[in-house]
């Protein structure tokens, strides 16, 4: 299958004052018809200059944008059958609503009675119908950003382009229209390749999910294969909340090996390939990770003191210092079991199979396989 948009080693350089800095080291990644792709990662990491690369906006160093398999590269933006939404709007305020929508297929000298069609099944499907006469200063900021998702997707283009389109939304606001951005693109159908820095946004909307740092795709995969099985570091730091540890193999125990971490310490990870006195890390997340006054028999354990409890609600959240100094992270359903209190020293401990071993070895760019659509 043809994919519907693909990057090939795509790549921007800027020259400084101070020499040549690289904004996006060569990335790849291909994209199904109709997929949800989300380029997640902090401030400055390079997505947003990614997008703006596959829009036309920002020429390339080097690499190539593919749209369909035809080389879209040296096209302007305006020839280029994809569309963006920016985090402001850019909405035109002297327009109605209406017009605003309609705005694209007037430019390309769409017929009267096709812009009547497109542009009212578009203000229907983003909720705005009765709308139509508004301007976009009388409306809301969820209503703006729907006008802007109606003027985007009425030119029906193959893919559309969305850079922090929820970033000046308030939070129960933020929250529903992601709802609404995930019913409007599987009825669309249409490609969406998303930036973000919110790892509750991209994990709960997306197909896939590609982890961007210091201009670098640190992993590529779905939402549970990025949460569950962190390819690095910097990816099990990022995405949600998690512990990472160090620790040295000094032996075996059946198919476990087993770790020297520290005193009153004792973990093993479910890897039979690692030899005595490799140097390893993993992670576990703090949800795994059960409080005991005892050390629980056949999990791996550490001893740790409390120095804080936060309630969340439904979770309570504990902060532990372990004898080295770092700290680990543990939630579990508020009103189970006994209450640990700052001060207190417990057990901290999680079955082994949790444990997942961080490759040492950095993804940089992982390339477009046929796996991709399966």
């Amino acid at each position: 299958m043809t994919p519907r948009l693909e990057v090939r080693d795509l790549t921007k350089r800027y020259q400084g004052s101070h020499g040549e800095a690289t904004a996006v080291h060569p990335t790849s990644f291909a994209l199904a018809p109709g997929e949800f792709f989300s380029l997640l990662g902090p401030s400055g990491c390079g997505k947003s200059t990614t997008l703006r690369m596959i829009a036309g906006l920002e020429i390339p160093s080097s690499g190539s944008v593919l749209l369909d398999g035809e080389d879209i590269t040296a096209q302007p933006p305006e020839r280029r059958d994809v569309n963006l939404v920016f985090q402001g709007y850019a909405l035109f305020e002297h327009l109605s609503v209406w017009d605003n929508v309609a705005f694209g297929l007037r430019r390309r000298r769409t017929g009267r009675q096709e812009i009547r069609r497109r542009v009212g099944e578009a203000l229907e499907m983003v909720a705005l119908t009765g709308f139509e006469s508004r301007r976009p200063r009388s409306l809301s900021g969820g209503q703006q950003q729907r006008v802007a998702l109606a003027r985007a997707l009425v030119n029906q283009p193959k893919v559309l382009l969305l850079d922090e389109p929820l970033g000046a939304l308030d939070l129960q606001l933020r929250e529903s229209m992601q709802v609404e951005l995930g019913r409007i693109q599987r009825e669309t159908g249409v490609t969406f390749v998303y930036v973000t820095h919110d790892q509750g946004e991209a994990l709960s909307m997306s197909d896939r999910i590609a982890v961007l740092n210091e201009g670098a795709v640190e992993q590529i995969g779905s939402p549970r294969e990025i949460y569950r099985r962190p390819a690095t570091r910097f990816v099990a730091s990022f995405i949600g909340v998690s512990n990472v540890v160090d620790g040295v193999v000094t032996g075996r125990r059946d198919d476990r090996a087993v770790l020297r971490t520290g005193d009153d310490e004792h973990i093993e990870l479910p890897d039979d390939d690692l030899a005595a006195g490799t140097s390893v890390t993993f992670t576990i997340r703090p949800e795994h990770i059960s409080l005991h006054q005892t050390p629980a028999a056949d999990d791996s354990f550490i001893r740790a003191t409390v120095t804080d409890v936060a309630f969340h609600g439904a979770v309570t959240r504990y902060l532990l210092k372990r004898a080295d100094g770092t700290e680990l992270v543990a939630v579990r359903p508020d009103g189970d079991g006994p209450s640990p209190a700052p001060g207190e020293q417990w057990w901290a401990s999680w079955p082994a199979a949790h444990a997942v071993l961080i490759p040492e070895s950095r993804t940089v760019s992982p390339h477009f396989d046929d796996r991709t659509f399966v």
